[in-house]
Formats: structure tokens, C-alpha cells, sequence
């Protein structure tokens, strides 16, 4: 979906606040994520 590895998105999601633990499992919020990179987009 993002064309990154996995360690980057991680980076990526962990740098944008994106991550949230429930329990044992991880979830990721995509909105958030793809808020924090259009911060990156050439205009």
C-alpha cells in the first residue's frame, strides 16, 4: 500500500503518532500516517 518496507512504516507510524497498543496487538492508524507524509509531497 505504501511501497516501503516494513521497518520504515514502523518508523513512519511510530514518528507520526499513529501506533496504538491494545492488549498484545498493534494497530496502526492509516489516516494519521497519510496526514504526517503528505508533509513530505513535492509540490
Amino acid at each position: 500500500m505504501y511501497s516501503m518496507g516494513q521497518h520504515t512504516f514502523e518508523q513512519f507510524a511510530k514518528e507520526a503518532g499513529a501506533v496504538y497498543h491494545v492488549k498484545r496487538i498493534v494497530l496502526v492508524n492509516t489516516d494519521i500516517i497519510d496526514e504526517y507524509l503528505e508533509n513530505f509531497r513535492d509540490v
